[in-house]
């Protein structure tokens, strides 16, 4: 798994004139030079791009958990008229995605083209990650729920103090996909954001 990424870095620090000396395996560079990186560095709009994926993936992924779990807490341990209904279409939005003009002009109605929001907002809450989620929260025992309530715990205190610590391992996987999400977005952000200076590096 390292050789090919150490293999790209030894290409990037090596003379150009030298880079073809370089074979598939190897790792050291020919002839140690930063000269690639300071033409990259060079262009300010790559380096404002790096801090825009930075700033897409982190806020973007701290939003995706966020909701997701409040949604998962809501629909996994509490009952609500309607309930049925809501989980009906949610699958129905998961198997039957809206097209990509109509989330266009979603977004231009909310005033959210050519802002980090559009990039960001667009599936914060995936419904096959809900649906994991909920499985977690699911398989919480009752008995400890109810030893909470007994001790005056509301819905915030055990969604916060028993849910979240109790799917750790849920929420890194969750947090793991989010960001390389947000940090691939590539082709909404081509649509949405035509200002350069907000896109992401991947643009």
């Amino acid at each position: 798994i390292l050789i090919p990424l150490l293999n790209i870095l030894a290409m990037s620090l090596s003379e150009p004139s030298r880079v073809n000396e370089l074979s598939g395996l190897g790792v050291l560079p020919k002839g140690f030079s930063f000269i690639n990186y300071e033409i990259i560095l060079s262009n300010p709009l790559i380096v404002k791009s790096l801090f825009n994926s930075l700033f897409i993936t982190i806020v973007g992924t701290f939003l995706n958990l966020f909701l997701t779990a409040i949604t998962a807490y809501v629909l996994a341990r509490n009952e609500f008229v309607g309930k049925k209904i809501v989980l009906i279409l949610l699958i129905a939005i998961m198997v039957f995605e809206p097209s990509m003009i109509t989330e266009y002009l979603l977004m231009k109605d909310l005033n959210l083209l050519n802002t980090y929001g559009s990039v960001i907002l667009y599936k914060a809450i995936n419904v096959y990650y809900l649906f994991i989620l909920m499985r977690f929260f699911q398989e919480v025992p009752d008995s400890i729920l109810e030893a909470a309530k007994m001790d005056g715990a509301g819905h915030f205190r055990i969604f916060t103090k028993i849910m979240l610590p109790l799917s750790k391992p849920a929420l890194a996987t969750l947090a793991l996909f989010y960001g390389v999400y947000h940090w691939n977005e590539y082709f909404r952000a081509t649509i949405y954001i035509t200002d350069p200076t907000k896109w992401p590096l991947q643009v």
